[in-house]
């Protein structure tokens, strides 16, 4: 019953002697005489009930405020100027050290003032973190919840055809939320972004949306517009044409009669939709020179 007792206390314990000084993990097992295992709910139920434990190797380090100096106003502004700093211009490693540095310091004021310089930081990082964005915030903004789509170039080279939605912060960098070209939403880092254009081609924001595919070859020179139809852009062997007719099915049975000369490449799920006829009338095909064997 005693050790019971005891083992229940030995949190308690561990929590006044990090208030009084740090400890090595090592030092305290072997004072109590516990496991490692029992030293690791130990902590884990230390960090449940609200404490903040910095734990360095085998030293262990209780975060707590002494309350022994009310902060200025101006001395959180230096505070949070040196994080700012740090963020910008130093390695992750060095970032580490000088918020733990930083941390320190804290430690000998108030909660609140600890809060109060995490605000000023992030205030403050938002404001000139976004200096950096400001271009292509202004290009996109003029997007945002419309329904106008356009095209974003990317660092690998990708490209994008999207509608914005809304910018947000997430880890120290600004991300856009958009609807992309299946209708499914989507982030990206405005960082990860090249060049942005208005999508004029691919514009196609009423419900049937057009189908984009491309003439090849001899018969891109023979080629016919329909009065649903409009040329998007032409090459040395090909023809890229826009179709906004709704009847897709009757769209997809003309373009399967120019077999290699027709490529549908725009929207996705009408890429696929005239994959799977083609593997349909193959399939046909198949089957009916079968019968006659």
């Amino acid at each position: 019953m005693t050790n019971q007792q005891t083992t229940n206390k030995n949190q308690l314990l561990l929590i006044k002697t990090l208030l009084d000084n740090n400890i090595t993990i090592s030092d305290f097992m072997e004072q109590l005489g516990v496991k490692k295992s029992a030293m690791n709910k130990y902590l884990k139920e230390i960090k449940e009930a609200g404490f903040k434990i910095r734990r360095k190797n085998d030293n262990l380090e209780l975060f707590s405020y002494s309350q022994q100096e009310k902060l200025e106003k101006f001395e959180l502004n230096v505070l949070a100027y040196l994080l700012l700093i740090s963020h910008l211009g130093l390695s992750k490693k060095d970032v580490k050290k000088n918020i733990s540095s930083i941390e320190k310091m804290i430690k000998m004021s108030y909660k609140q003032d600890h809060k109060e310089l995490e605000e000023l930081f992030s205030e403050s990082k938002k404001m000139i973190i976004s200096k950096y964005y400001d271009d292509k915030i202004e290009i996109i903004k003029n997007y945002l919840n419309g329904n106008r789509r356009i095209i974003l170039s990317t660092k690998d080279k990708k490209e994008l055809s999207i509608i914005p939605m809304e910018f947000f912060w997430k880890n120290e960098k600004m991300y856009l939320k958009f609807q992309d070209d299946n209708d499914l939403i989507n982030t990206i880092e405005l960082n990860s972004v090249v060049k942005i254009n208005e999508d004029s081609e691919t514009l196609c924001l009423n419900k049937a949306r057009d189908t984009i595919f491309e003439i090849r070859d001899k018969l891109a020179k023979t080629y016919l517009l329909r009065n649903e139809e409009r040329v998007l852009d032409v090459y040395k062997d090909k023809i890229v044409i826009a179709n906004s007719s709704p009847n897709k099915d009757k769209l997809f049975k003309r373009l399967l009669r120019y077999d290699k000369y027709c490529k549908v490449t725009y929207p996705k799920k009408d890429v696929e939709k005239f994959k799977k006829i083609i593997a349909k009338s193959l399939a046909n095909i198949d089957e009916f020179l079968d019968n006659i064997e």
